[in-house]
């Protein structure tokens, strides 16, 4: 039986000793890219899972009910896109971010549709945090790699 790994709650003290960091559930069925995603993640956020596909990212969101889903749109066990339908219907606040190599336009429509948004793997380094703090503007990760 697959599991993912859970992290302890990480609190992170800036100018409010109540403020945390912003959360996430990490999916991708590539280790080197996970590594890459989560190295890159832990900059600014706190990665409460990685996963490598669908099945264990909707039930890592349902157990630690994370700010930020990164799904690759295709993994084995059940892709991206069917994973962030379960998500967004059991827990509609969870914001979604699809990871792909190509954004072909049935991609777009279909992140569209359930208000999420795709961020090329080529461009992971650069557009990552900065996709995430669209939705969290006065997030205290902003300062974090500033």
């Amino acid at each position: 039986m697959e599991e993912f790994t859970l992290r302890a709650v990480e609190v992170f003290h800036m100018n409010d000793p109540g403020a945390r960091k912003i959360s996430v559930v990490f999916a991708d069925d590539h280790p080197r890219i996970r590594a890459r995603a989560v190295a890159i993640l832990e900059t600014a956020f706190h990665v409460s899972a990685a996963v490598e596909n669908g099945k264990l990212a909707l039930d890592a969101v349902l157990k630690l009910k994370p700010d930020v889903a990164v799904l690759d749109l295709s993994m084995p066990v059940m892709s991206g896109i069917e994973a962030a339908r379960q998500i967004l219907q059991l827990r509609p606040d969870t914001k979604v971010i699809f990871l792909t190599f190509d954004v072909e336009p049935e991609y777009e429509s279909g992140a569209s549709a359930l208000r999420a948004k795709c961020v090329l793997k080529q461009k992971m380094g650069s557009d990552l945090l900065s996709t995430i703090e669209q939705w969290f503007p006065n997030s205290i990760s902003s300062d974090a790699h500033a």
